[in-house]
């Protein structure tokens, strides 16, 4: 991440003086975007579904709602690339915020230093993960398949990533708990280890060519063939042209804005 770079970055904080005196400080950081602030969980909702921030502060201590709930909720909406920082009074949750995957964990009250501190330590992180990519990038053979390996619940499967239609989360049974499986390209299916969630599999499969249409599917780009904005239906192209896929609310919207469609 280059100096002309700008992150992104949004504050959760119910209590507003908090949140402009976080906002002032950000302010002395060239390398900040401030996108918006919100101290209401509706709004803070919405803030984040809509701005997709790269960095957001997040209280934890809201009314009605914690702001692990309201973490929950973004990411199976898709907004599953946003860096968390986790800022409170009470160090309690310090444990529950790496479970999270909490990119930092910062104590109110903080200083300059500190803050400093954790935003450089994610323009850091962020210049690995693009040095990472790079280096894929030149070690995949030109021509070759780009092979992931997904967690099953056997072993490892290792599949051709531009050969997946989509992926699902399905139940057996009343009784059973929904599980995760992947479709590929000639109608093989297999079901991914009990516990993976959507963002695992964005994580693994990436954003740029996959994407989170409903909190139960996750469909390649490649096999979209329309999508009707009245219905919200969804059609992949033939031979899977028979399913019947339907868009959330927000997840439309989000395409929408994605494709320029308006």
């Amino acid at each position: 991440m280059n100096i002309e770079t700008k992150i992104r970055t949004a504050i959760i904080d119910d209590r507003e003086d908090n949140l402009n005196v976080l906002k002032d400080f950000l302010s002395f950081l060239p390398n900040i975007d401030f996108v918006g602030g919100a101290s209401r969980y509706p709004k803070s909702k919405k803030l984040l579904l809509d701005e997709k921030p790269d960095l957001v502060f997040l209280d934890i201590e809201m009314p009605g709602r914690n702001g692990f709930e309201l973490l929950h909720e973004v990411r199976e909406q898709g907004c599953t690339d946003l860096s968390v920082v986790f800022y409170t009074a009470y160090d309690q949750y310090m444990m529950q915020a790496l479970r999270e995957s909490a990119f930092d964990y910062l104590l109110k009250p903080f200083t300059m230093d500190e803050l400093k501190a954790v935003v450089d330590r994610y323009v850091k992180e962020q210049e690995k993960k693009k040095t990472q990519k790079q280096l894929a990038v030149v070690n995949t053979p030109k021509g070759m398949p780009e092979m992931i390996a997904l967690p099953t619940s056997t072993g490892i499967h290792f599949v051709d990533k531009n050969s997946i239609v989509m992926f699902q989360c399905e139940k057996d049974g009343p009784k059973e708990k929904p599980n995760w499986v992947v479709l590929e390209n000639g109608q093989q299916r297999n079901k991914l280890r009990q516990g993976v969630t959507a963002r695992d599999i964005l994580s693994i499969v990436g954003t740029e060519c996959f994407v989170l249409i409903n909190q139960s599917t996750i469909v390649n780009l490649g096999f979209l063939a329309t999508i009707e904005f009245k219905t919200r239906n969804c059609l992949l192209v033939p031979p899977y042209d028979w399913l019947e896929l339907s868009v959330s609310r927000s997840q439309l919207s989000e395409l929408r804005s994605r494709f320029d469609v308006f």
